[in-house]
């Protein structure tokens, strides 16, 4: 048996910042330019870039060479546990004003080590998406297991959060049921026992992330 529930509920958002001009190697793309491929998330319109390829990183502090080639409101993502794709999948595309690609630098901006960037401004107001998806199955002679996954981003004010929940129920393959036999090596009776045992694997996990815009750095293209 297979339970699945899918929720998701998005509130408009509102105030679209503004696209700085194309300069000093910085091109903006809108989401009218995105329009046709109808995105959901912002990682399906960073995919959509011309002449961009994402780079999640590596799992490697205190190196810039270890961090991604995308920043969100000219930050780097807060969250230490999720991989940069995975955040910018929960970031829906209709909380995206724009994106500017930046190749070789530019003012206000910390490069992280590389030679191109891929800036995620934000939309200002306020607004929330969540999932929530429940599965269920049963195990003949073992019991019933499932799983839990709810996820929510939104924005308030000039602060986004993130959180995501995960829980996970599988069965242990290493406990099973059978027959025992202990043979002494003093010739002893042989005993003879059946055995029934059950087990379970359970995994629980929780993220979240807070960030600002007041201290976020963003680009200035002098006039």
């Amino acid at each position: 048996m297979l339970l699945f529930l899918l929720a998701q509920a998005e509130a408009a958002v509102v105030a679209q910042a503004p696209a700085p001009p194309a300069s000093q190697g910085v091109q903006s793309y809108g989401p009218a330019f995105f329009a046709a491929q109808n995105p959901n998330s912002a990682l399906d319109m960073v995919g959509r870039l011309p002449g961009f390829t994402l780079d999640t990183g590596d799992v490697v502090r205190g190196f810039e060479g270890a961090a991604g080639n995308v920043l969100i409101d000219g930050q780097r993502p807060a969250s230490k546990s999720d991989t940069l794709d995975v955040i910018l999948q929960r970031l829906p595309a209709s909380k995206v004003a724009r994106i500017d690609v930046i190749r070789g630098g530019a003012p206000g901006i910390d490069m992280q080590g590389k030679t191109v960037i891929a800036n995620v401004i934000t939309k200002t107001g306020g607004g929330a998406k969540g999932l929530l998806a429940v599965s269920g199955y049963h195990v003949n002679s073992r019991g019933d297991f499932g799983s839990l996954r709810a996820e929510g981003s939104g924005t308030l004010g000039q602060t986004t959060w993130e959180a995501a929940l995960r829980s996970d129920a599988t069965p242990d393959d290493a406990v099973n049921t059978g027959r025992s036999v202990l043979i002494f090596a003093d010739g002893s009776p042989t005993q003879e026992a059946l055995l029934e045992s059950h087990g379970a694997d359970s995994s629980n996990t929780a993220t979240g992330a807070i960030n600002s815009r007041a201290s976020a750095r963003f680009i200035k293209i002098p006039s």
